[in-house]
């Protein structure tokens, strides 16, 4: 019957369209962002310990250094000590670690997705910039011999490391946004695809010849 769409031929499925095969995105940025993400919690959890610590204990040996040196056993000037290196030695492996995963995901990510925008926007770049500042001005107060300037370096330095766990936090939830399910293999992507809806083209419904 003029008019009518005919019905295709007998062993084939009206929906058996040869389609183009989607483009699949590398899982290479996926891979190293699970990673990623995980490193940048382990530094986040770091950088928030050593900022407790800067800011509080280790403060509080020097201000006592400087007003009371008595009252500072030798004991727990040792343990401020030992807590103190293994703190900042953690937390500046993982800041590195995290560092050169970044910039591989990052990498990673624009040979999979050039149309994208760069991960790290001008406010995240900015907060880091500032926290490494930050640092590097109250390491530069630890040099003093100075107990009550160690000990104002001691609180310009929880303050850096605030930063930069915000920065590390920051980082954390932009890989998440920028790595999603769908990238990973059984992710949303890799269902099964729908059932045949056993419509012609244009949408309509395929009929029998007359």
């Amino acid at each position: 019957m003029a008019g009518q769409w005919s019905s295709p031929p007998p062993g084939t499925s009206p929906s058996a369209i040869p389609t183009e095969p989607a483009r699949q995105p590398s899982a290479y940025p996926s891979a190293l962002g699970k990673v990623l993400v995980v490193v940048l919690a382990i530094e986040t959890v770091l950088a928030l310990a050593y900022a407790v610590f800067a800011l509080g204990p280790r403060r509080g040996i020097f201000a006592d250094l400087g007003s009371h040196p008595a009252l500072v056993t030798r004991d727990a000037a040792t343990g401020s000590d030992t807590v103190n290196l293994v703190l900042f030695v953690a937390f500046g492996l993982s800041t590195i670690l995290a560092i050169v995963l970044g910039v591989g995901w990052a990498m990673g990510v624009r040979r999979a997705r050039p149309d994208r925008p760069r991960p790290f926007g001008l406010a995240w770049w900015l907060e880091t910039v500032a926290g490494v500042i930050v640092v590097l001005v109250a390491l530069g107060l630890h040099t003093s011999g100075e107990p009550a300037r160690i000990a104002l370096g001691y609180v310009v330095l929880g303050i850096g490391t605030l930063l930069m766990a915000g920065s590390a936090a920051w980082a954390l939830l932009t890989v998440r946004r920028a790595t999603p399910t769908s990238d990973v293999p059984g992710g949303p992507a890799a269902a099964s695809p729908a059932p045949p809806t056993g419509r012609g083209p244009g949408g309509a419904p395929a009929q029998p010849g007359p």
